[in-house]
């Protein structure tokens, strides 16, 4: 056949384009940009779940009913045939989340709380309730891996208990926020650094906690680095001591500093003592876990690594050093492993020793001034005036 002109077959073809753009009603839009439009997920809050659709069959085509996919999830149909461009699932596209999933970032990329959406704020403190009870009953020093871990269950379990007590619409906000956490690693990362702030927070209460425990209990004085160096032998700052200095080796963390650093720092909480904060870890009665024995220790001891290495009491003036996992896992690990050497040759030991500084630190607590001792209510004048 004859060959068509050039300028009519160009022709030709910016009729069929400018047909193409009629139809879907996005005129002067090029076939790049109605490709990417096409490759856009839209949220529907029906299953709480980001689906793709077609942006240019929508627009004007009558869709038929929707088809559940193998997964479940309702997929549009479109009846224009698609040649070139092959919708895809792309949940990592900022755009494709439910506005409460969506986590904002202030300028420095930083990450506050009170930014965020009103679902995703009360998700995000469930979270870190939940990791806060971890840290004091299950490891005061977990790994980088476990405490990513920690993060994604945390904000997983918050979720589904929001979406367990909420109606809609409320419920679909919750679902993809849970959604999101499930499907998005930078949104679960960039949320961590909040509870692992509070990690640091708690950690550094209890040595603060520490700080004057140590000095009373243990009669520090100035030029004291000798007495530091007998007490950090063999953990001896551990064990009740007679009035000779001799270790009672049948009272390991038995010392009354260990006990008070635990009082101050769980059950002094006026608010939210431990036992009312999380009344569902103390299900096996009066009885404390082996991290939270551990971490007190751990904490007294940072502060005798102070004095022995810096000489804080010898020269009259506290050199402060941060309490972080780096330095202090090891000793946290060694008094893990002392009471598992207890627990499994004397169980009954065991469980008496945690038992008993429950009983004395919480008891300790009821003993704390309250500025009553001379108030007489009974006596108190009722006459009218």
């Amino acid at each position: 056949p004859k060959p068509r002109p050039l300028n009519k077959s160009k022709g030709a073809q910016r009729r069929n384009e400018d047909n193409v753009a009629a139809l879907s009603g996005h005129q002067n839009v090029s076939r790049r940009q109605q490709a990417r439009e096409q490759e856009v997920p839209i949220w529907n809050p029906d299953n709480g779940v980001p689906q793709t659709t077609n942006a240019i069959a929508q627009s004007s085509v009558p869709q038929t009913a929707p088809s559940n996919t193998d997964e479940g999830f309702p997929q549009p149909t479109s009846t224009i045939v698609q040649t070139s461009v092959t919708p895809t699932t792309t949940p990592n596209i900022p755009n494709v989340w439910h506005p409460s999933a969506i986590l904002h970032l202030n300028s420095v990329g930083d990450v506050n709380l009170r930014d965020q959406s009103t679902e995703l704020r009360v998700v995000i403190q469930s979270a870190i309730h939940k990791i806060t009870s971890w840290i004091i009953f299950q490891d005061a020093f977990p790994s980088i891996l476990t405490r990513a871990k920690w993060n994604r269950d945390a904000l997983l379990h918050s979720c589904s208990e929001f979406i367990e007590c909420s109606q809609p619409p409320l419920k679909e906000s919750y679902m993809a926020i849970r959604w999101r956490v499930s499907q998005d690693t930078s949104f679960v990362k960039n949320i961590g650094r909040l509870p692992d702030a509070r990690i640091s927070i708690y950690r550094g209460g209890f040595k603060s906690a520490c700080v004057q425990i140590v000095r009373k209990f243990y009669h520090l004085n100035d030029g004291c680095a000798e007495t530091v160096a007998d007490l950090l032998d063999e953990n001896k700052y551990i064990f009740c001591l007679t009035a000779n200095n001799q270790v009672i080796g049948y009272k390991p963390f038995e010392h009354p500093a260990i006990a008070e650093a635990i009082k101050q720092r769980l059950f002094d909480e006026i608010r939210h003592p431990i036992t009312e904060e999380f009344p569902e870890l103390f299900k096996e009665g009066e009885k404390l876990t082996q991290s939270i024995v551990a971490f007190a220790a751990t904490a007294a001891s940072s502060i005798f690594k102070i004095c022995a290495a810096l000489q804080e009491w010898s020269t009259g003036k506290r050199i402060a050093q941060e309490f972080t996992a780096q330095t202090f896992t090891d000793i946290y690990l060694n008094h893990m492993i002392l009471l598992d050497v207890i627990k499994k040759n004397k169980p009954r030991a065991h469980d008496h020793l945690l038992t008993r500084l429950y009983r004395v630190a919480a008891n300790n607590r009821f003993k704390k001034r309250t500025g009553t001792a001379y108030l007489d209510i009974q006596n108190m004048e009722t006459d009218d005036f």
